[in-house]
């Protein structure tokens, strides 16, 4: 992941070198290499965590035994259930799906300087100012979105494996059959999307385009895995749902959408809806302090290893001194 190095320090509110801020990082376990201006990071396939902004921010922060904050700001939107917006999901695939309908833009403009500067930095090429915003926040959250013409789509829509392969036109022009085995965005006329992968030509948006329908989904990486080589394609929304993402975001993802929003456009009005969703389970994790530290080489302390992870986003639970238990983070 490739990050414009004067970007990244603001964001870390940080006066630290390049080579320094770099040093960083590669402490942590994540392997930097300098390239004029850009930090070109190292990101292994079991830390998509790590793929944003956010990501970042909390492993720099947690390396200073500081816990995350959050700096960003959010518009606040609330979210309804209607199956004539959202009809079908198939939870195998999707664990979460909502879409935000934003109608009525005026004179969209380009992001400013910087954010555009910090896209091309990134290796994510210029598109269209709605494409742009929700592709910088996704390097922003690390949530994936994607932004339909929402004049081109039938509602409601059904996120569900096609019953037969299926001929589908690719954003660029391209056509791809589309296999039984592919998740699919569809809406009353088809297949509109490729999920966690690409959308359509024919919902793509345009100079032309008034109104938008904004998504943002978990899909399940075990149904993302290779699906995207499979059509010869490789895109950042597949590198990262293929790694997994953080499936309790969306939400908030959309909201940091609509807050930016403004910065490109005016819009008459907003809807945000959710279909069914998967529970999140609670997940635990024990430790014992003893073996950890025979087994690593290490000597850390129960206080220091409750700091280390609670730093981290883990929320610990009262144990005996040896042994501790953690509940782990949706990231």
């Amino acid at each position: 992941m490739k990050v414009q190095y004067s970007f990244l320090k603001n964001y870390l509110s940080t006066d630290l070198s390049q080579a320094k801020l770099a040093d960083v990082f590669t402490k942590v376990g994540f392997e930097c290499e300098s390239d004029g201006s850009i930090i070109d990071f190292d990101i292994t396939p079991n830390r998509g965590d790590v793929l944003s902004l956010r990501g970042l921010q909390r492993e720099f922060q947690a390396q200073q035994s500081k816990a995350f904050k959050d700096k960003l700001q959010y518009e606040k939107i609330t979210f309804k259930k209607d199956r004539t917006i959202i009809n079908t999901i198939d939870k195998s695939g999707c664990g979460n799906y909502q879409i935000m309908l934003v109608r009525g833009l005026h004179s969209v403009k380009a992001l400013d300087k910087k954010k555009r500067n910090f896209l091309i930095a990134a290796g994510v090429p210029l598109i269209h100012p709605l494409v742009d915003l929700g592709n910088y926040v996704m390097l922003e959250m690390g949530t994936p979105m994607h932004v339909f013409d929402l004049d081109h789509l039938e509602l409601p829509l059904n996120i569900v494996f096609p019953a037969s392969k299926k001929s589908f036109q690719v954003i660029g022009g391209d056509t791809k059959m589309v296999e039984s085995s592919s998740l699919t965005i569809q809406d009353q006329k088809g297949i509109q999307a490729i999920a966690g992968i690409i959308g359509g030509h024919e919902t793509s948006v345009s100079k032309s385009t008034k109104s938008i329908a904004v998504e943002a989904a978990f899909f399940n990486p075990d149904k993302i895995a290779n699906q995207a080589r499979k059509y010869g394609l490789a895109t950042d929304a597949s590198h990262r749902f293929e790694r997994g993402v953080d499936p309790a975001l969306q939400q908030k993802a959309l909201a940091r959408f609509l807050f930016l929003l403004k910065e490109v456009t005016q819009h008459d009005s907003i809807e945000c809806y959710e279909g069914s969703s998967v529970k999140l389970k609670p997940r635990a994790i024990s430790l014992n302090v003893e073996r950890f530290n025979n087994f690593s080489g290490l000597s850390l302390s129960a206080k220091k290893i409750r700091l280390f992870l609670e730093t981290l986003g883990f929320t610990s639970s009262p144990t005996k001194i040896d042994h501790l238990k953690f509940h782990i983070p949706s990231h």
